[in-house]
């Protein structure tokens, strides 16, 4: 009696079988190419999401604190305001905080001031650990929001005479991958009041 015939694959259907094992492998990586693409995509999108509403927030609680002491600049020039705004000067916007805190206890001002200006495109802001600087006064600087900001930081003049403490802020800005910031928010001490109003 005959032993049977073993049949082996054949060249073309091992040919078949490594061609389409290549168009899945080529699909499930360019599947995965796209999903970690994706992710990069979105884990930028949301540190920039994030740097946006950290200098809103930012600007916000700072103008919302501004306290009426003017400082002292170096060599005993003219005192700055205690809020100021101008693209003419080193920095667009200037002001005098309060609410600094001291956990150390530090023999020091809980007053801050601070300064925030465009360079290159990112917004830096700028703070002393005094008041009234001297030549060695010098400020430290922090990127807040790097590249394509397409705007500075107007501050209406309502907002500049300290009589009384700041009821609103609002500020507008322009990033060319975000779009506008509209931002408007009021104090709060000053919230429940029917003339005033905050947008997020």
């Amino acid at each position: 009696m005959n032993a049977p015939t073993r049949r082996g694959f054949t060249l073309i259907e091992i040919l078949v079988a490594l061609a389409v094992f290549g168009v899945l492998s080529l699909l499930a990586y360019m599947s995965l190419s796209q999903t970690l693409a994706n992710s990069d995509m979105l884990g930028e999108r949301m540190t920039r999401l994030q740097s946006i509403q950290k200098t809103v927030s930012y600007l916000s609680s700072e103008l919302l604190q501004v306290a009426p002491r003017p400082v002292r600049v170096e060599l005993g020039g003219v005192p700055l305001p205690a809020l100021q705004s101008s693209l003419a000067s080193e920095f667009a916007l200037q002001l005098t905080r309060g609410g600094w805190p001291n956990f150390a206890g530090a023999p020091r001002s809980t007053m801050q001031r601070v300064a925030y200006r465009i360079e290159d495109g990112d917004l830096l802001r700028y703070h002393w650990y005094v008041l009234d600087r001297t030549i060695n006064s010098q400020p430290v600087g922090t990127v807040m929001l790097e590249e394509r900001l397409q705007s500075h930081l107007p501050v209406p003049a309502k907002y500049r005479r300290l009589g009384r403490p700041v009821a609103a802020a609002e500020f507008a800005g322009s990033l060319a991958d975000a779009g506008g910031i509209d931002e408007r928010r009021a104090s709060s001490r000053h919230r429940d009041h029917p003339g005033s109003r905050e947008r997020g």
